[in-house]
């Protein structure tokens, strides 16, 4: 009988010391979780506390690529997100200069199960080492983007026989991957001052690959972003597949495969260069 009492008092000492680690256990990972609370908004050059913070979303999150979004309190002391607006007027690492739009598109919310395009209206853009980031003032939210292969769009010194210097701005819509077969996309746009765009024009005028005579809608609608081009009164048009090669793709040998082609518009009363390079 006594032995049996002793069993019985063995199971209850060990049940309770089994709930006792487990309740022990549940409360050190979550000790644990909250000391790892997502804080990337502090490495902003900001004065972002924790008290500006109302809450955070993951999107993505791996060894080599991190996207969240912040919604920032609107009222917190009453004045959190005017207080925010002030360090980024007097901040260098912030500026109303909008990202490429490659990058831009790389910026989201999900809404309702929906991916939804940021709202454009009142932002400003940190770039730094490997993060992109934007500050929504109007709405209130921090968008922070960090992935380690993100710059790897062609810088190109020339397209199509037209030498890309002196451009007074640019626009990159897409590029092409990484990959081995360097598969994709390069879209970009270039505008040029009057004396350049002069140049360019005469070049184009000797050039056995452009000519004015307007390329097919059907090719020219794979400029998606710049609808303008279908109102070019004044322009140069080119289309040219390109064929694989031991050296440059630009040398084009009929007997070898076919991996892409190049289209490209210069507008000569914007000084525009319209450009996309798709591989098939």
């Amino acid at each position: 009988m006594m032995n049996n009492k002793k069993i019985v008092l063995y199971i209850i000492i060990l049940l309770i010391v089994v709930i006792f680690t487990n309740v022990l256990s549940i409360k050190i990972a979550s000790l644990f979780i909250v000391s790892q609370e997502d804080t990337d908004y502090q490495k902003l050059n900001l004065r972002i506390e924790d008290n500006d913070i109302d809450y955070y979303t993951i999107y993505s999150k791996d060894i080599s690529y991190e996207y969240k979004v912040y919604k920032i309190n609107n009222s917190y002391k009453g004045d959190s997100i005017d207080k925010i607006k002030v360090q980024l007027e007097n901040n260098n690492d912030w500026s109303r200069k909008k990202f490429y739009e490659y990058i831009m598109m790389k910026f989201y919310e999900r809404i309702e199960g929906k991916i939804t395009p940021i709202d454009r209206e009142d932002l400003y853009y940190y770039n730094k080492g490997l993060v992109y980031a934007i500050i929504d003032v109007k709405n209130a939210k921090l968008y922070y983007l960090k992935n380690n292969i993100i710059d790897y769009h062609n810088n190109y010194n020339e397209i199509l026989e037209i030498k890309i210097d002196n451009y007074t701005d640019m626009e990159i819509y897409s590029v092409k991957g990484q990959e081995v077969q360097n598969d994709g996309i390069d879209y970009y746009t270039y505008k040029f001052n009057e004396e350049k765009g002069k140049d360019i024009k005469e070049n184009l005028s000797k050039s056995y690959i452009w000519n004015t005579e307007k390329l097919d809608n059907k090719i020219l609608d794979c400029f998606e972003y710049n609808n303008e081009i279908f109102n070019v009164q004044n322009g140069y048009y080119c289309y040219k597949k390109v064929y694989e090669t031991n050296n440059s793709y630009k040398n084009v040998n009929n007997d070898r495969k076919e991996i892409g082609y190049e289209v490209g518009v210069y507008d000569c009363d914007k000084n525009i260069l319209y450009y996309y390079w798709r591989s098939i």
